[in-house]
Protein backbone atom coordinates (compact mmCIF):
# COMPACT_ATOMS: atom_id res chain seq x y z
CA UNK A 1 0.00 0.00 0.00
CA UNK A 2 2.90 2.39 0.57
CA UNK A 3 4.27 1.88 -2.59
CA UNK A 4 0.84 2.15 -4.35
CA UNK A 5 0.25 5.40 -2.43
CA UNK A 6 3.38 6.78 -3.92
CA UNK A 7 3.00 5.91 -6.75
CA UNK A 8 -0.16 7.52 -7.21
CA UNK A 9 1.19 10.52 -5.37
CA UNK A 10 3.95 10.90 -8.58
CA UNK A 11 1.36 10.20 -10.90
CA UNK A 12 -0.60 13.18 -9.82
CA UNK A 13 2.07 15.54 -9.56
CA UNK A 14 3.81 14.43 -13.01
CA UNK A 15 0.22 15.00 -14.46
CA UNK A 16 0.28 18.17 -12.98
CA UNK A 17 3.66 19.34 -14.21
CA UNK A 18 3.15 17.69 -17.77
CA UNK A 19 -0.41 19.46 -18.51
CA UNK A 20 0.61 22.46 -16.42
CA UNK A 21 0.25 25.09 -19.55
CA UNK A 22 -3.70 23.57 -20.74
CA UNK A 23 -4.83 23.53 -17.14
CA UNK A 24 -3.62 26.95 -16.10
CA UNK A 25 -4.95 28.49 -19.25
CA UNK A 26 -8.48 28.27 -18.12
CA UNK A 27 -9.58 29.14 -14.82
CA UNK A 28 -11.88 26.39 -13.87
CA UNK A 29 -8.89 23.90 -15.11
CA UNK A 30 -6.73 25.56 -12.95
CA UNK A 31 -8.72 26.02 -9.69
CA UNK A 32 -10.47 22.89 -9.60
CA UNK A 33 -7.85 20.30 -11.61
CA UNK A 34 -4.79 21.63 -11.01
CA UNK A 35 -5.18 22.80 -7.39
CA UNK A 36 -6.79 19.77 -6.11
CA UNK A 37 -4.63 17.38 -7.91
CA UNK A 38 -1.16 18.93 -6.37
CA UNK A 39 -2.74 18.94 -3.25
CA UNK A 40 -4.01 15.46 -3.92
CA UNK A 41 -0.30 14.45 -4.22
CA UNK A 42 0.57 15.40 -1.03
CA UNK A 43 -2.21 13.42 0.51
CA UNK A 44 -1.09 10.22 -1.40
CA UNK A 45 2.50 11.01 -0.11
CA UNK A 46 1.29 11.49 3.42
CA UNK A 47 -0.41 8.28 4.05
CA UNK A 48 2.70 6.54 2.88
CA UNK A 49 5.18 8.53 4.94
CA UNK A 50 2.35 7.98 7.25
CA UNK A 51 2.55 4.21 7.25
CA UNK A 52 6.42 3.72 6.67
CA UNK A 53 7.18 6.04 10.18
CA UNK A 54 3.55 6.20 12.25
CA UNK A 55 5.45 7.52 15.28
CA UNK A 56 5.10 10.91 12.92
CA UNK A 57 1.57 10.93 12.47
CA UNK A 58 1.14 10.46 16.32
CA UNK A 59 3.76 12.26 17.79
CA UNK A 60 3.17 15.78 19.86
CA UNK A 61 3.85 18.12 17.67
CA UNK A 62 0.68 17.21 15.47
CA UNK A 63 -1.66 16.94 19.09
CA UNK A 64 -5.41 16.44 17.63
CA UNK A 65 -4.10 16.94 14.47
CA UNK A 66 -4.10 20.66 15.25
CA UNK A 67 -0.79 21.66 13.37
CA UNK A 68 -1.19 20.10 10.41
CA UNK A 69 -4.70 20.74 9.75
CA UNK A 70 -4.17 24.78 10.42
CA UNK A 71 -1.22 24.39 7.99
CA UNK A 72 -3.43 22.76 5.58
CA UNK A 73 -6.23 25.42 5.89
CA UNK A 74 -4.17 28.56 5.60
CA UNK A 75 -2.10 27.03 3.06
CA UNK A 76 -5.66 26.48 0.87
CA UNK A 77 -7.15 29.43 2.52
CA UNK A 78 -3.86 31.50 0.47
CA UNK A 79 -4.61 29.68 -2.69
CA UNK A 80 -8.04 30.82 -2.58
CA UNK A 81 -7.10 33.97 -3.57
CA UNK A 82 -7.55 35.38 -7.13
CA UNK A 83 -3.99 37.29 -6.48
CA UNK A 84 -2.53 34.30 -5.25
CA UNK A 85 -3.88 32.71 -8.95
CA UNK A 86 -2.31 36.30 -10.68
CA UNK A 87 1.02 35.60 -8.59
CA UNK A 88 1.29 31.83 -9.50
CA UNK A 89 0.93 32.74 -13.21
CA UNK A 90 3.29 36.45 -13.69
CA UNK A 91 6.21 34.36 -12.84
CA UNK A 92 8.50 31.39 -12.13
CA UNK A 93 8.51 32.36 -7.97
CA UNK A 94 4.91 32.37 -7.94
CA UNK A 95 4.58 28.89 -10.08
CA UNK A 96 7.65 26.73 -8.14
CA UNK A 97 5.90 28.15 -4.81
CA UNK A 98 2.67 26.64 -6.00
CA UNK A 99 3.89 23.46 -6.85
CA UNK A 100 5.72 23.26 -3.98
CA UNK A 101 3.55 24.51 -0.88
CA UNK A 102 0.25 22.80 -2.33
CA UNK A 103 1.60 19.30 -2.07
CA UNK A 104 3.87 19.87 0.68
CA UNK A 105 1.70 22.51 3.22
CA UNK A 106 -2.04 21.25 2.15
CA UNK A 107 -2.14 17.72 1.00
CA UNK A 108 0.91 15.95 3.11
CA UNK A 109 -0.12 17.91 6.67
CA UNK A 110 -3.53 16.93 6.37
CA UNK A 111 -3.20 13.11 5.52
CA UNK A 112 -0.79 13.29 8.52
CA UNK A 113 -3.65 15.22 10.31
CA UNK A 114 -7.02 14.07 9.43
CA UNK A 115 -6.78 10.70 11.36
CA UNK A 116 -6.28 12.51 14.90
CA UNK A 117 -8.92 15.08 14.26
CA UNK A 118 -12.10 14.28 16.29
CA UNK A 119 -14.95 13.27 14.83
CA UNK A 120 -17.05 16.52 15.35
CA UNK A 121 -14.20 18.57 13.78
CA UNK A 122 -14.46 16.58 10.97
CA UNK A 123 -18.02 17.51 10.27
CA UNK A 124 -17.44 21.20 10.99
CA UNK A 125 -14.60 21.37 8.16
CA UNK A 126 -16.74 19.32 6.23
CA UNK A 127 -20.09 21.68 6.51
CA UNK A 128 -17.79 24.71 6.10
CA UNK A 129 -15.94 23.39 2.88
CA UNK A 130 -19.31 23.16 1.42
CA UNK A 131 -20.36 26.46 2.61
CA UNK A 132 -17.39 28.41 1.23
CA UNK A 133 -17.62 26.78 -1.89
CA UNK A 134 -21.25 28.59 -2.11
CA UNK A 135 -19.65 31.42 -0.81
CA UNK A 136 -17.09 31.66 -3.55
CA UNK A 137 -19.46 30.66 -6.31
CA UNK A 138 -21.58 33.52 -5.72
CA UNK A 139 -18.63 35.83 -5.65
CA UNK A 140 -16.63 34.36 -8.75
CA UNK A 141 -20.62 34.29 -10.95
CA UNK A 142 -21.73 37.88 -9.45
CA UNK A 143 -18.66 40.11 -9.13
CA UNK A 144 -18.99 43.18 -11.14
CA UNK A 145 -15.35 43.30 -12.37
CA UNK A 146 -12.45 40.62 -12.81
CA UNK A 147 -11.10 39.36 -9.56
CA UNK A 148 -8.55 37.47 -11.57
CA UNK A 149 -6.78 39.91 -13.73
CA UNK A 150 -5.12 36.77 -15.74
CA UNK A 151 -8.54 35.46 -17.01
CA UNK A 152 -11.52 36.74 -18.42
CA UNK A 153 -14.99 37.60 -16.78
CA UNK A 154 -16.68 34.73 -18.78
CA UNK A 155 -13.83 32.24 -17.10
CA UNK A 156 -14.71 33.76 -14.07
CA UNK A 157 -18.54 33.02 -14.18
CA UNK A 158 -18.08 29.60 -15.24
CA UNK A 159 -15.50 28.84 -12.26
CA UNK A 160 -18.44 30.26 -10.06
CA UNK A 161 -20.84 27.69 -11.81
CA UNK A 162 -17.63 25.54 -11.17
CA UNK A 163 -17.84 25.85 -7.39
CA UNK A 164 -21.92 25.15 -7.24
CA UNK A 165 -21.96 22.17 -8.72
CA UNK A 166 -18.26 21.23 -6.28
CA UNK A 167 -20.72 21.80 -3.13
CA UNK A 168 -24.05 20.26 -4.57
CA UNK A 169 -21.03 16.96 -5.39
CA UNK A 170 -19.82 17.54 -1.95
CA UNK A 171 -23.08 17.89 0.06
CA UNK A 172 -23.78 14.45 -1.42
CA UNK A 173 -21.15 12.54 -0.95
CA UNK A 174 -20.65 13.85 2.48
CA UNK A 175 -24.48 13.69 4.01
CA UNK A 176 -26.13 10.54 1.61
CA UNK A 177 -24.66 8.26 4.17
CA UNK A 178 -26.47 9.76 6.85
CA UNK A 179 -29.53 9.32 5.34
CA UNK A 180 -28.70 5.53 4.36
CA UNK A 181 -28.04 6.06 0.82
CA UNK A 182 -24.45 4.02 -0.11
CA UNK A 183 -22.43 4.12 -3.22
CA UNK A 184 -20.58 0.65 -3.64
CA UNK A 185 -17.24 2.63 -3.99
CA UNK A 186 -17.49 4.29 -0.40
CA UNK A 187 -17.17 1.17 1.38
CA UNK A 188 -13.63 1.03 -0.10
CA UNK A 189 -10.23 1.55 1.52
CA UNK A 190 -9.77 4.51 -1.35
CA UNK A 191 -12.06 6.66 -0.34
CA UNK A 192 -12.53 6.45 3.37
CA UNK A 193 -12.84 10.07 4.46
CA UNK A 194 -15.92 10.46 2.73
CA UNK A 195 -18.01 8.19 5.49
CA UNK A 196 -18.84 9.19 8.65
CA UNK A 197 -16.50 7.84 11.13
CA UNK A 198 -13.75 6.30 8.93
CA UNK A 199 -10.19 6.25 9.36
CA UNK A 200 -8.23 7.55 6.25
Amino acid sequence: MTQASLRIAAALFAFCVILRVPLERHMVTHVLLLLPALAAAGWFAGRAIARSWPGLRSSDWNAGGATGLLTALLTGAFWMLPRSLDWSLSGPVGEVAKFISLPLLLGLPLALSWRRVQLLVRGFLKASAISMALTLAWVYANAPVRLCTSYLTGQQEQLGEGFLWLAVLLGVLWTAPALGIWLPAWSARRLPSLVPGHLP
